[in-house]
């Protein structure tokens, strides 16, 4: 409607004014009429109704209430919309009719005629009618959906802070990563243990940060030591039980180390931040030990037996009795088993492989637990000796983020000589009998050999939808059993799934740093 400053007003206001106050006016009741049509977007959405958290009826929540979506105009890619808008990730199908029978208000319908690209943000991002305007009868047309459950997302610590230490400025941990240092060993408690010491910019003894310290970190330390090619074993002492010559009363310890690859033979190709007055060290009580040695196994996992024997699996809970007591199945398959009566008649799609390992070094390979506090599995009807030998994932790789969309693991219940090469013995083979413990490992030359068809040697793609990703399968993930390397430890493959094929390409070693 035009707008006449000419207009008759009854009372006296100066010519200029009544022009402005008029605008005004209608400037007000416009912005009041948008938002009463529906304008302002709506706060929210969740899923209500379904068996599990990532499945049910669409509910957005608008003028604090939530309501339904009509199904008129509802696909796949207004369904991802509301999916990531609920925190999951793209739709796996969506629903109509009301498929969760939702007890709704017969007159309340947020949203009708929904009409998404599939790349919006928010459902109020698409083409629809003004919120709170249908012709859907809401018990008979609401809208559903079931999306895929995205894992952990993670993104590479910045360049200039790679172990993350809090409260770091930039300019802080350049002035700590200038010094010189240098390290030493000193022999400590019983047996071939050495504290390790630092020297930096030539000033006194201190102690170095256990933090961020692992395994890969012991075996570039023993090098520079000069006291062996690996680290076997990491020691912690109390800083004030010190007593060596040339050591200060330091309160805190005076190097921090880390993001060693383990294949270097210096720290300073690491990440090392140094201090006479003491490094940011959450454990600043603790020094650093190591047991240095020549001799320690080297696992290598086999990427064409992986790459040749991957497929689909569709199988129903009931048959997964065991495995979900090791977890081996996604959250929602959990989440099924809770809320679903009929869950074990509820199918998983699993992506099946075989896992064959071996170990190329000079020493055994031995769980990291002692034999005695090995925990009898009923169940499988076996010991289990290590809680996490392998990690398999299934995720993307987009602007340096990873995102996790899928993740399996193997609990070492049975690490044992399945095949040998000429020349090696095999001697590790797991017993199935609760009064006897048997022996497991894998020797120098053999091979632990873990097929397709035993329990927990999946992912549960359930929740994944159909494209292409990324695999990921890494053995000794966390590092707790010292190898003379690590960088062969993980495979890394192209993965494409579809409806009714999967496969794997591209499979080649890597470290498990790379993504």
């Amino acid at each position: 409607m035009p707008i006449s400053c000419e207009q008759r007003v009854p009372f006296k206001i100066p010519d200029g004014l009544v022009c402005q106050v008029i605008k005004f006016v209608w400037l007000c009741i416009l912005l009041a009429s948008s938002n009463a049509t529906g304008d302002a977007p709506a706060t929210a959405v969740k899923l209500v109704d379904g068996f599990s958290s990532n499945e049910g009826t669409v509910m957005l929540l608008f003028n604090s209430t939530w309501g339904p979506v009509c199904d008129d105009g509802w696909n796949l890619d207004a369904a991802s919309v509301a999916c990531r808008q609920a925190g999951f990730g793209p739709a796996m199908t969506y629903t109509t009719g009301n498929r969760y029978r939702t007890r709704l208000r017969a007159d309340v319908m947020h949203l009708d005629d929904v009409r998404c690209t599939g790349t919006e943000t928010a459902l109020t991002d698409c083409r629809s009618r003004p919120l709170g305007q249908h012709d859907c009868r809401a018990n008979f047309e609401a809208a559903g959906a079931r999306c895929s459950v995205l894992g952990p997302s993670r993104t590479p610590a910045p360049d200039w802070n790679p172990l993350r230490l809090e409260g770091a400025s930039r300019e802080w941990l350049a002035n700590m990563s200038r010094s010189t240092f240098r390290l030493q060993g000193v022999s400590y408690g019983h047996g071939s243990s050495l504290a390790v010491i630092a020297e930096v910019s030539n000033g006194p003894a201190g102690a170095v940060c256990v933090d961020d310290v692992t395994l890969r970190e012991a075996n570039v330390i023993c090098r520079q030591l000069g006291a062996g090619q690996y680290g076997r074993f990491l020691h912690s002492f109390q800083i004030s039980d010190l007593t060596l010559d040339g050591l200060t009363n330091s309160s805190r310890p005076v190097l921090l180390l880390g993001n060693c690859l383990g294949n270097e033979t210096l720290t300073r190709q690491c990440v090392v931040y140094k201090s006479n007055r003491g490094v940011p060290c959450k454990s600043s009580a603790l020094a650093l030990g190591v047991t240095c040695t020549s001799d320690l196994p080297d696992l290598v996992p086999d990427t064409q037996a992986l790459q040749t024997s991957v497929y689909l699996a569709k199988v129903p809970l009931y048959y997964m009795a065991c495995a979900l007591e090791e977890n081996c199945a996604s959250p929602m398959a959990f989440e099924l088993q809770k809320n679903d009566p009929h869950w074990p008649f509820a199918n998983r799609n699993l992506l099946k492989f075989s896992s064959i390992v071996a170990n190329e070094g000079t020493r055994d390979f031995l769980p990291l637990r002692d034999t005695g506090t090995w925990e009898w599995h009923l169940c499988h009807m076996h010991y289990h000796s290590m809680e996490y030998f392998a990690h398999y994932e299934v995720y993307t790789r987009h602007n340096r983020t990873h995102q996790t969309f899928a993740s399996g693991h193997k609990a070492s219940f049975c690490l044992e000589d399945n095949a040998c090469r000429d020349g090696s013995q095999p001697r590790f083979h797991c017993s199935q009998d609760p009064t006897e413990r048997g022996t497991q490992g894998i020797s120098p030359g053999c091979k632990d050999i873990y097929l397709h068809d035993l329990d927990c040697q999946w992912v549960d793609v359930t929740e994944l939808p159909y494209g292409r990703y990324a695999f990921r399968l890494v053995v000794n993930p966390e590092y707790l059993v010292a190898e003379a390397s690590y960088s062969n430890n993980a495979i890394i493959c192209d993965l494409y799934y579809s409806v009714n094929h999967v496969s794997l390409s591209g499979c080649r070693l890597t470290h498990p740093f790379e993504y």
